[in-house]
């Protein structure tokens, strides 16, 4: 299905291929150029208001004066340095015989056809810019391009009013069908889970919004933010719906400061987010009924256990050392980020989504829409953000931690039989399922621990939670996040709007404007502070792939099977060091050259020196 311009923000997404208020047509004469035909099919006002003759009349008066409708092809593939890298843009083409083409007075659609001129240097058409230069709106049904070479037919699905060009700041544009299937937007999205605490949020000192960002896929495999929409509850009620803004990306005068401060508004919404969510609650939280059934149900002797026991060595200490200090009422968390008093409420709120099965990564992968099944590919998915670290080496990793609990677990059960016959696995389960998630126990999605299957997923999503999940949220929050004006967890005033004492600051002096509106002085120095000890290693850390003792186990088989284990540890660790060293993966350096570690997993070093390495997968969570 194609893009249809149903919203605000989606509109401003496609404005974000030329935020310039006048487009300017390529005009090089290149080899390779044709002509594609293409049809158009709208409603005219006249059709739409019955009877407005004075529409019809002077729509066709602008036509004879050279004023018709026009439309520009955008490169889906090619940028245009000189227009800040956005979609390359294709000569300016006419609607043709408007004025001959007379449309009746009822109801019904017109088709026009068009010809435009296209050259090799513009490769695929992702979108179209259309500019009415007309008296009347217009409603634009479709679009449809023939023969684009190497691409065939383009259709572009628009049902949407496109009003004269002087009711708009910037131009209109249109997706075609095959840009969205080639998977190149993305969407971070904390609305729809900031927005029922928003009201209340916003009664403390915390002034913020629930954001939406859109980004923009780039050949290079980067994200580009195009827009970023900014929602409030409507002030005569949730029936009514949010109070939503959209903004797009500037550089220059005051509409530069806007936009910088729109991006600071959504990373205070992903900077929190993550905290609470990604971290706390996805980690520290979610493991805890997993720790206390094991030490409840399995004696220390059971191969579980030992399986198991690794991964939770100082996990209950740390969070209640947490709840102490860290997420208390008034504590340093509910002082440092955006929800305040609603922290911890909030994150409770969100776990009502959680589903133990899709906290696998491929699964995971899969539900965000990142990644396709693909039985071709060594995961069995196929990453349409190539460049995409986390999932690269966390791919490689989860394989990695499957195929050794599989050899475990195989080597203990070797038939279905003895899974189902062990009533200390058995009471375990039960446990996990009926009390530590009582809240869950009726739901469909927990494995039934019958089968060498269940067993394997079952640990495997365990060890995943509470090593590589854990080290990725945690120990990149200093590197990645030290710097609070990049990384603000925070903010204490709304978008100024023109006309007030705020707006005129920004204009005159922005960079004050964006620190009074971010984390203040003091909570700066609390959260940098926290997150510094946060993204340390400790000097008696345990990595994956290692023991405390070399003999944790008497059978052969479990320990030539970790040794295996600890091998491919050591190969993966090889292959993030040249990937990351590959001027081919930007997003492995980004534009700072800080590589991406954060999954390597230091099987290798036994220097137990701790500290910020940005490096390392240790076994537990704890810190």
């Amino acid at each position: 299905m194609g893009f249809c311009p149903v919203s605000e923000m989606m509109q401003k997404v496609m404005e974000m291929f030329y935020t310039q208020p006048k487009t300017k047509a390529e005009g090089n004469e290149v080899e390779g150029r044709r002509k594609i035909k293409g049809t158009v099919v709208l409603m005219k006002k006249n059709v739409l208001d019955f009877n407005d003759i004075k529409a019809s009349f002077l729509d066709r008066v602008h036509e004879l004066l050279g004023k018709g409708v026009s439309m520009q092809l955008v490169s889906a593939v090619h940028q245009d340095p000189a227009d800040g890298l956005r979609g390359k843009l294709g000569k300016v083409a006419y609607l043709e015989k408007w004025v001959t083409t007379i449309t009746p007075l009822t109801a019904g659609e017109t088709m026009f056809t068009i010809t435009f001129e296209w050259d090799e240097s513009m490769g695929f058409p992702g979108a179209i810019i259309i500019k009415n230069h007309h008296h009347s709106q217009l409603y634009l049904k479709t679009v449809t391009l023939e023969d684009i070479p190497g691409h065939g037919r383009v259709h572009f699905i628009c049902n949407s009013w496109v009003y004269p060009t002087h009711r708009y700041k910037y131009d209109r544009a249109f997706f075609s069908n095959k840009a969205i299937k080639r998977n190149r937007l993305y969407i971070l999205d904390h609305h729809d889970a900031l927005m029922p605490y928003l009201r209340r949020i916003n009664s403390t000192s915390t002034k913020t919004y629930a954001s939406r960002t859109i980004l923009f896929l780039q050949d290079d495999g980067t994200l580009k933010p195009l827009s970023i929409e900014l929602s409030l509850p409507h002030p005569q009620g949730d029936r009514h719906g949010a109070v939503s803004k959209v903004f797009t990306p500037a550089e220059q005068g005051v509409e530069g400061s806007v936009w910088q401060l729109a991006k600071a508004y959504a990373a205070v919404n992903d900077s929190g987010y993550h905290q609470l969510v990604s971290h706390w609650l996805n980690t520290h939280a979610v493991i805890e009924p997993f720790v206390i059934a094991t030490n409840r149900q399995l004696s220390v002797l059971h191969p579980i256990y030992k399986l198991l026991h690794p991964h939770f060595r100082d996990t209950m200490n740390i969070n209640a050392l947490a709840r102490q200090i860290l997420i208390n009422a008034g504590g340093i968390l509910e002082i440092t980020v955006f929800p305040a008093k609603y922290a911890m409420e909030m994150s409770s709120f969100v776990y009502k989504n959680w589903v133990f099965t899709e906290q696998a990564l491929p699964t995971d992968l899969l539900k965000r829409g990142v990644a396709v099944p693909d039985s071709s590919q060594p995961h069995g998915l196929r990453l349409l953000i190539e460049d995409y670290p986390y999932a690269v080496d966390g791919l490689e990793i989860w394989s990695a931690i499957e195929t050794w609990v599989k050899e475990y677990c195989a080597f203990y059960y070797p038939t279905d039989d003895l899974i189902q016959g062990d009533s200390e696995l058995q009471s375990w389960w039960t446990e996990i399922c009926n009390v530590g998630h009582g809240d869950k126990k009726d739901e469909p999605w927990w494995p039934e621990m019958q089968t060498l299957v269940d067993v394997t997923q079952t640990c495997t999503i365990i060890i995943w939670i509470a090593s590589a999940l854990h080290a990725a949220v945690n120990f990149g929050q200093y590197p990645y996040a030290g710097y609070l004006p990049n990384r603000p967890s925070l903010s204490r005033r709304f978008m100024p709007e023109p006309g007030t004492p705020e707006y005129a600051e920004l204009e005159k002096n922005p960079d004050v404007a964006y620190l009074k509106t971010i984390t203040a002085q003091l909570q700066t120095l609390l959260g940098v502070s926290l997150i510094e000890i946060l993204s340390r290693h400790s000097t008696d850390e345990v990595y994956l792939g290692q023991r405390d003792t070399a003999e944790w186990t008497l059978d052969s088989e479990p320990l030539a099977a970790f040794e295996r284990f600890r091998r491919k540890l050591v190969e993966i660790e090889n292959k993030i060091m040249d990937m990351n060293n590959d001027k081919r993966w930007k997003n492995r350096v980004g534009p700072v050259e800080v590589p991406y570690t954060l999954l390597f997993p230091n099987t290798t070093d036994y220097s137990r020196e701790g500290g910020l390495t940005g490096r390392g997968i240790p076994n537990s969570i704890s810190i």
